[in-house]
């Protein structure tokens, strides 16, 4: 990626109001950054909603944070705090990318990431919006402490 932290803007700060707290370093994080303007249609309220209940009934993700920010465009992050990435991301992956509700809005608008061994200094790019982008291998333990 050409600019690392223009891709994580964001993930890294503790959100207020979240589930527990995203920023736990026992736990590693996995965000789901959406660009709303790719995807106009999309209910990002509705989003953020359902992500709650995802959070809380996937096993292995102990908090949840949702945060908006803009620069140059809008964007949401949802940042799911979890004790294993490599274990958690299938499941994240198959509630929110394969949903019939939200699946095909959050695939041509959204990119998603975790944490490395060094935190966000060496996060792994998960899914892209834009197929030609090359994506990081998960291996089991990856991303969390």
């Amino acid at each position: 990626m050409s600019d690392p932290e223009a891709v994580t803007r964001g993930c890294d700060q503790e959100v207020p109001g979240a589930l527990v707290s995203t920023a736990e370093p026992s736990l590693g994080q996995i965000c789901l950054q959406v660009h709303p303007g790719r995807a106009p249609a999309l209910d990002v309220g509705r989003l953020a909603t359902e992500c709650e209940v995802i959070a809380r009934r996937t096993e292995g993700v102990r908090g949840l944070g949702v945060s908006e920010g803009d620069d140059d465009g809008a964007y949401l992050n949802i940042v799911f705090a979890t004790v294993d990435t490599a274990t958690s991301w299938p499941r994240l992956r198959e509630a929110l990318l394969a949903s019939t509700e939200f699946g095909a809005a959050l695939m041509a608008s959204s990119i998603c990431m975790c944490t490395g061994e060094g935190g966000w200094d060496d996060y792994l790019l998960l899914y892209h919006f834009d197929p030609t982008v090359p994506l990081d291998d998960l291996v089991a333990g990856a991303g969390s402490a």
